[in-house]
Formats: structure tokens, sequence, C-alpha cells
């Protein structure tokens, strides 16, 4: 039974006719989706509407007599009047006023033709673009712009907002830009939906070429000498890659206007749509070391940016390899592109730069928290994120077949990154699945070397069940250079601790390396092991077992470093960001907090803290005996080798400074070359010493240091100051005999006392 428009029951001729009218209706909208420029069939679909009393019909035509007028002013207020009048019924869930901040639209022949949507937050974007797809004057739409958040700290979620056009996006779309340009590729599933964004291959690069000569005159520092030439894609069911024309200076104004003045071209996507991922990273390495070789001009920082959106491996080993070197700011952006190449190589060069960087770690904080953010997308931890990433080969950076410098460095960082990873393993009980140990450890070219010369275990749990080495194909050994047998599906494998094998399997294991001659990377076999006593079992603080024990303050910090710890500031109180402790996470969920600033202490926490600036603190006792044993074993390491040694009697012989180099006006250079250590007159009563970090007042004799100094603003080597007396306990003054003729020859003028 068919219900008519008067709720009567409707006959076999009237259902007829309502039938015809959908499939009437359905006829037209198919019309204009097959060719939305054709005003015809907009004409043709309005009549029809105004024959059924839709409001659309009279804006169609409205629309379509401003069109033919040239813009008629009075048709144009008329067009607005209706839209006005019947708002609710044209627009549908974008009526609300709310909505017009969102979305700004752009009528023609009745719909929207092109809409922005915009937002403060993600999912204020995301909730506008799904009201705006929902609208029926949106059914024709052929341009759609998303824009970035208003709010620095809101990003856009892609998978959200392409999950979102592929189910509701018109089919007549030929032109979205999302966000800004270049950060937000496509993926196939939407090209696949909406055929007008997949045009041919030429048609689409002869787009982007117009696109670019219509651009405004852009001065380009960079040089087109020497760029490697673009090689274009193959298309599937091709017999050949189609022929793109490029021209190297017409690149690099289309590059920077994209890149640099966000001008919405759709260069970038069709790069990495039309041209190899091999190619594209050759050139946006070239472009990199072009601009770094240039001493990195501010108005070519475009270059750089540039790696992020179509880099490759090669670029990254450019970026990983500076940087140590770049001030802070520079590093920071460097991290921040190397999470955009998101490539095996770019996350271990990031990973590198945490633990392997030493001082600046406020650097090494905004790399760590690169990494937990990309952990997070991928779903999975940050240590099974490092260990899936270790690269299975490195690129060559530069020009020739010969090794550069730079890669033979990339090569010696990425050894020792993978170092330093085998023995975080064994610290914190990392544990690998059979399929990730394989493929990442006892197969990866890079891996496999080092992990050949240590001893791995099978592990149900925390129970080690048996132990192995590899051989040379990464086939599991037992002691007996026998087969060992595979781990089972529910059994994981690790790097067994001294103390998970015990004293008899250590002393065997330790024979057959020695009859092999096998070195190993690190200590796993001759490690230190602590174990906790009665007493401590209760604590949550160690002080006993390093008292009386003193340590060379001035160089705590570095010490650290070395040891993977982040030092942690006073927030409040007189010495508002000082250090105040020093933490580092030993896996198991546990964190430990060396503090430095009234005596050497010990402390231990849980990792995740229940509220915010809240830490709950765990016993020594509930720690695991391996998480113990490390902690300690990295104070005991802080301690010997920091211990502090008293100032030289007057019976040491001393030995003679080496004659100054150098000479003229000023301070003359040491016998380093360097000018430093270095005495002089205090100018102020600003300075404070390094050592006792009591003030130095004007008039007094004070001595300086180079030291490596890092602020917000700042990275770099500067002077650093220290009272005359203060400089026995300096490391600067360590391996020098005689520190008085040293300070004399650096500083003529300056009379320094015996």
């Amino acid at each position: 039974m068919l219900v008519g428009p008067n709720d009567r029951e409707c006959g076999p001729d009237t259902i007829r006719y309502y039938a015809a009218m959908a499939d009437e209706h359905l006829a037209l909208i198919a019309s204009i989706e097959a060719d939305p420029d054709d005003i015809n069939a907009f004409l043709v679909y309005g009549d029809y509407l105004q024959g059924l009393g839709d409001p659309r019909g009279e804006l169609i035509a409205q629309h379509c007599r401003a069109l033919a007028q040239g813009r008629d002013p009075a048709q144009d207020r008329r067009a607005r009047d209706t839209l006005r009048a019947h708002r609710e019924a044209l627009l549908g869930p974008m009526a609300p006023p709310k909505m017009s901040r969102r979305v700004g639209v752009e009528w023609r022949l009745g719909f929207i033709d092109g809409a922005t949507v915009r937002g403060h937050k993600g999912a204020e974007i995301g909730e506008a673009l799904a009201t705006l797809l929902g609208s029926p004057s949106a059914r024709f739409m052929r341009a759609l712009t998303i824009e970035e958040p208003k709010s620095p700290r809101e990003k856009l979620d892609d998978d959200a907002l392409f999950a979102t056009l592929v189910a509701s996006a018109p089919p007549t779309l030929s032109e979205l830009r999302v966000g800004d340009p270049g950060k937000h590729p496509l993926p196939d599933a939407l090209r696949a939906k909406l055929p007008r964004l997949a045009r041919p291959a030429e048609e689409r690069w002869a787009q982007v070429l117009a696109g670019i000569a219509g651009q405004k005159r852009l001065k380009v520092a960079l040089s087109t000498r020497g760029l490697p030439k673009l090689v274009a894609r193959r298309v599937p069911g091709a017999d050949a890659a189609p022929e793109l024309d490029v021209d190297p200076a017409q690149l690099l104004v289309g590059l920077k206007a994209e890149v640099d003045k966000k001008r919405h071209l759709g260069l970038i996507d069709a790069l990495r749509e039309l041209f190899t991922a091999d190619s594209l990273d050759a050139l946006a390495e070239a472009l990199l070391g072009q601009w770094i070789r240039k001493k990195e001009p501010a108005g070519q920082r475009w270059a750089q940016q540039l790696a992020g959106l179509i880099g490759g491996d090669r670029t990254a080993a450019t970026l990983g390899n500076n940087l140590e070197d770049w001030s802070h700011q520079r590093a920071v952006q460097g991290v921040r592109l190397l999470a955009s190449i998101g490539s095996e190589l770019a996350v271990s060069e990031i990973f590198g730069l945490v633990t392997l960087l030493q001082r600046t770690h406020s650097r090494r904080f905004d790399g760590a928290e690169t990494l937990r953010a990309l952990a997070k997308q991928r779903g999975c931890s940050v240590e099974l994120m490092v260990d899936r990433a270790a690269p299975r080969e490195l690129p060559q950076i530069g020009k020739g077949k010969q090794p550069t410098k730079a890669t033979v460095a990339l090569g010696e960082r990425q050894r020792a990154i993978r170092r330093w990873r085998l023995e975080e393993m064994l610290a914190d009980g990392t544990r690998l699945s059979r399929g990730d140990f394989l493929r990442h450890v006892a197969w990866n070219p890079i891996v496999g070397p080092l992990a050949r010369r240590l001893v791995w275990g099978v592990f149900s749990g925390e129970q080690l069940v048996r132990a192995f080495r590899l051989d040379e194909d990464g086939a599991a050994l037992d002691l007996a250079d026998a087969p060992a047998p595979a781990a089972g599906a529910a059994e994981t494998i690790g790097l067994p601790h001294p103390l998970e094998l015990g004293p008899e399997r250590v002393d065997r294991w330790r024979a057959r390396f020695d009859a092999l001659a096998i070195e190993q990377p690190f200590e796993q076999l001759a490690r230190a092991t602590y174990s906790i006593e009665p007493a401590e079992r209760r604590q949550a603080r160690l002080v006993k077992r390093f008292a009386k024990r003193s340590i060379r303050f001035d160089t705590i910090a570095s010490a650290l470093y070395k040891r993977g710890y982040y030092p942690y500031q006073d927030m409040e109180g007189d010495n508002y960001g000082f250090p105040m402790g020093y933490g580092r996470y030993y896996g198991r969920g546990v964190s430990a907090t060396i503090d430095t600033w009234q005596y050497l202490a010990v402390e231990v926490e849980q990792r995740e803290r229940l509220e915010p600036g809240e830490r709950p603190t765990i016993t020594f006792g509930e720690l695991h005996p391996v998480t113990f044993s490390e902690i300690v074993r990295d104070a005991e390491i802080l301690v010997e080798g920091n211990r502090y040694r008293p100032a030289r009697t007057a019976q040491q012989p001393k030995r003679a400074a080496a004659p100054a180099r150098g000479g003229g006006g000023g301070v003359t250079a040491s016998s380093s070359g360097s000018g430093f250590p270095f005495a002089e007159l205090a100018k102020s009563g600003r300075s404070t010493c390094i050592v006792c970090e009591q003030k130095i007042p004007k008039g007094e004799l004070r001595v300086g240091v180079e030291r490596d100094i890092e602020t917000d603003t700042f990275t770099g080597k500067g002077t650093r100051w220290l009272h005359f007396g203060c400089r026995d306990k300096c490391e600067e003054f360590a391996g020098v005999e005689d520190d008085i003729a040293l300070l004399r020859a650096n500083s003529p003028g300056v009379e320094v006392p015996s």
C-alpha cells in the first residue's frame, strides 16, 4: 500500500506515476553528475523542481539569470532573499547559524559549488565536514577546502576526515585541499571513489604547471645546477611511464610557492603520485644539502621543510647527521621532519638523538616526546617501535660510488644506536616475539653482527627457559654448538641478565665465548651485579649505600647524560629551573631518580602517575632483581667514574706548561690554541661561580673556561666563570699540572698570583 500526498491510498496508476517521477528525478541528478559544467542540465532540473513547488527550482533559475546577465546585482539580491526565506529547506543541517562560522560556501546554479571548512579544534572541523556533506545543497559541490585547526595544539584527524569523504563526498568533487599543502596526502580509496580527482598523469601535471606559471615572481636563491632528475612512475597496466616535462627552475618556484607561501597548487601531491619515491628523496636531499651549505638562509627554509614532505631515507640520513650540530630550534624542526618521513631509518635517527646526544637535554626530551607520539599513532610501545625500526640497509649520501664522510658517519651512528638499544634491552627486560626477533635482530644486516656476540634466551613469562647464541647465518646454537629448539608460540626471546642466567651458566658461556674469541659489544656476561640488603627492602630511597663517597659536582650532569638520565628542575622556591635530580626509565614500569642536590640518593617510582603532580613511590623490595641491580650499577659507575680528588699539595711536582702560541693584542692562545682558560678581573658582580655557585664580586680575580651553553634562544660555546680558588674543583683543570703558568700565558697584562 502506498500513501499519497493527502494521506490517501494510491492505486496502481498512481504508484506508476510516482515511480516514473522518481526515475525522472534520478535521471536528472545523474545527468548533472555526469557533467557538472553543463548549465542546461541544471535548467532542466530547476524546471522539474519548480513543477513540484520546490524553492530550489526558483533559486536555480535566479542563479542562471544572474550568470547570463553578468552577475546582475538585482538577480543576486533576489537569490539571497530566496535563501533567507527557505533556509532550512535548502540547507538542511547546514541551517543553524553556528555552521556559517565553520563553513564558508560559494553558490552556483542553486547548489553549493565550493566550500571551506574551518574550526579551532580538529573535532569541530570533522563535525562541520560531516554536516556539510549531509546537506542537500552540497550534492553537486565541485571544490572543497579543509583548513588546519586554528589552535596550534590541534591537528587534523586524517583517518576520520578521509573516511567521511569516502562515505559521503559527492562524485562531482574535482578539487580537494586538505590542510597545509603536502601534509595530508589523499588515500587511494578516496581517489577511487572520486573519479574527477584521479585525472590522467599528463593532464594533471599540465594543470600543476599552469598553476605555477600563474604565480607572482618569487626569488629562489637555491641553484638548479646538479639537481637530480625526477623519474615518472609507470601507471599500472601501462607499457611505459608517462612523458612529463620537468623544468627545474619552474619546479623550484612552485615548491617555494606551495611550501613557503602556503599556496595550494597541488604540486606536492602531484609529485608524490606521479614520480618515484627514490627520485623525490634524491631531490629533497640535494635541496637540503644545498641549503645547509649556504649557511641555512631563513628565506629559503622551505628547503628544510620540503624534507618532511617528499624525503626518504637519504634525506633522513642528512637530517640525522646535522641534529647535534644545529641550534636547538633547528634540531627540533629536524626531529619533526624525521617524524613526517616516518621510515625505519627516520625513527632510528630520532632514537639516536635521544640516546647518544650528550649535554643538550632539551632536544633529547623533544625527541623522546616525538617517539611517544609516533608510537601512539602506530598503536605500539616506543620500545617495540624502535626495535622494529632497525634499518636493513643504509643509503649513500651525496654523489659518486665511493662512501662519503656523511655515509661513513651514518653507518657508525646506526651501529652505536643499535648497540645502545641492545644494552637497554638487557637492562629493562625487553622481550620480542620469535618473528620480530628473527626479522629485526637475527637476520638484520646491522643488528645481526652485534647480536651474534651476545647470549640470548627463550623466556616463558619472566622465567628463563634456555639460552643460546647465534651463528653467522643467524641460526640458534646451544653451549655445545648444537641447534637450539625454536621458541614456542607462547614464548618470547630476549637478552638474559647475569642474575637470570645464574653464576654457573655465566661461567660456562664465558668460557665458550673465550674459546671462540668472541668479544661482546658491551658487558653482559662480565656485568657487575648488585643484590638488595635486607634493610633496604622497605626503603624507597637509597642513601647509606653511597654515604661518605664524594663526587665531583661539575661532572655529574655529563656523566648522568651518558647513562641515559634526564634532568628535572625545581619549579618552585629559590632554585627555580635548577636541576634538582636526574631520572631514567628502567623498564618493567619503574623509573629511578638520582638526587644530587644535598647528597647522592636513589629513589624509585612507578612510571605511570595516578594524578598530575603525584609521584607514587614504591619500595626497593618490590623491584625485579635485575632492575634493582641496574639502578645501583649506574649509581656506582657515576660514583667511581667521577670521584672527587683533593687538590694537589705543594710537595707534588708540577710540569711546566707548553709555550703559548699566538700573539698580538688581547688574550694569548693557550697551548691548545683555544685561549682558554684565562684570568681577568670581574667587570661586575653578576657572574656566578660554576663550582661553588656563589657570586663573584666586582674587581675580584676570576677564571674563564669554555663550555657548551644551550638555552631556548642560544646554542653554542661560551665563557663560564669560577673563583680563582675554585679551579682545583673544575674539570677543565683536571689534566693541567702547571695551571698558574697556563693562566699567565693566556692572560697578558693580568697579575696571576702563585
